[in-house]
């Protein structure tokens, strides 16, 4: 009996989830993904042209609950540093539950039209996470300085979040001397 495809896309990529955290993105493959999800092979490319298009179809989606996640909890009325830190904590949670997908974000392999299309998404996502954090020093720093502090600590955050030993105590010392005035 033939597979109803009307969810399939959503499914191919849930699917692919699981087995990269199962598995890891080095023994994911199209044909076990295709098969995991009661499809042949030639369905899964009506949906991805490869490998990597899923990967960044699934960067975009983390990225899309973590805005939608960062934007509900608000932290309207927090110091700033403890919004940073909150913030800091929310993007850490979020590449750690996402790590093996985020980590394979360049693998060796990648097309170049999906790399341009993943290193894409991650300015995006750099750009967007900046402008939060820019709402939090408004009136904090020099205004001319806003969009330079803004997107150095964004930097400073999605490169030091990835480390299992990050902690925003050790961040502290050099923001709290960014914004002091």
């Amino acid at each position: 009996m033939p597979k109803n495809l009307e969810n399939i896309k959503d499914e191919i990529i849930q699917i692919t989830r699981e087995m990269i955290i199962e598995r890891g993105y080095d023994h994911l493959n199209i044909r076990d993904i295709a098969k995991k999800c009661g499809i042949a092979t030639g369905t899964f490319y009506n949906y991805f042209r490869s490998k990597q298009a899923i990967i960044s179809s699934l960067l975009e989606e983390d990225w899309i609950a973590f805005k939608e996640f960062i934007g509900a909890q608000g932290g309207e009325g927090m110091p700033p540093m403890e919004q940073m830190e909150k913030l800091f904590h929310d993007l850490r949670q979020m590449m750690h539950n996402v790590h093996q997908i985020w980590a394979a974000g360049f693998p060796d392999d990648l097309e170049s039209g999906t790399l341009n299309k993943i290193k894409t998404i991650k300015i995006k996502l750099r750009n967007e996470f900046a402008q939060h954090i820019r709402l939090v020093i408004k009136g904090h720093i020099e205004a001319e300085r806003e969009a330079f502090a803004a997107d150095l600590i964004t930097r400073l955050f999605f490169s030091y979040a990835y480390d299992n030993d990050a902690r925003f105590g050790d961040l502290r010392f050099f923001l709290e001397k960014m914004l002091d005035r």
